[in-house]
């Protein structure tokens, strides 16, 4: 018989604490028990399909079940003991595009856009309004700015990046709504960063105003 670990146990003086596994001939756990939980896991081959998770004082158990597409790619993911799900959805290219939330009767869905060639993202949109947008240096995959909106072509927040010759991050301009007053007094604000010989960070000292030069 395969040679499989069936116990693991830690005990103090006062209280002692127990942790227990099952796996089967596969390797693949099966029962993993504690004082406070027990947890069930079901497979389908090596795939986890679902764990159910059991209360030993109360009987009380809830199931997290986990679905896949037909190439085997997460899916999704349900609780039996409340409405929750989550869907989640790929393009032609196996790029991960958006994630649907599902709590009792709300929904909320998130999408994402890509670089064109590229596997950098580059735009979130929620079913709500908000947004988000990275733009990239044309040469390397630098992030050069990152705007957060909202309906109305707000800009709550924006972060506006500055690197030098040997690609190091020399300064951060942040800007919009997160960074006003009610009365419209502007926030703008600004770090700096210094560098060693070695790339190491030696200072970050932060501004108000625009002028990162």
């Amino acid at each position: 018989m395969m040679n499989q670990q069936r116990h693991i146990g830690f005990e103090r003086r006062e209280p002692r604490r127990l942790w227990t596994r099952q796996a089967d001939r596969l390797g693949r756990q099966k029962v993993a028990q504690t004082f406070l939980s027990a947890h069930h896991f079901a497979y389908d081959g090596l795939d986890l399909v679902s764990e159910t998770i059991v209360d030993p004082q109360t009987g009380a158990s809830n199931t997290i079940t986990r679905a896949t597409d037909v190439l085997g790619r997460p899916a999704g993911i349900a609780l039996s003991a409340s409405p929750y799900t989550l869907t989640y959805g790929y393009d032609a290219y196996g790029r991960f595009i958006a994630v649907t939330a599902q709590v009792h009767v709300l929904t909320h869905t998130y999408t994402y856009g890509y670089l064109a060639g590229s596997d950098l993202v580059e735009s979130m949109a929620n079913s709500h309004g908000h947004t988000m947008t990275r733009s990239y240096d044309p040469v390397m995959p630098y992030i050069t700015r990152v705007h957060n909106g909202f309906t109305g072509d707000r800009t709550m927040s924006q972060y506006d990046y500055t690197y030098d010759a040997l690609g190091r991050r020399t300064a951060i301009a942040s800007s919009g709504e997160a960074f006003t007053f009610t009365n419209a007094n502007d926030l703008a604000a600004f770090n700096l960063y210094g560098y060693n010989t070695r790339s190491e960070v030696t200072s970050a000292t932060r501004y108000w105003g625009t002028d990162t030069g």
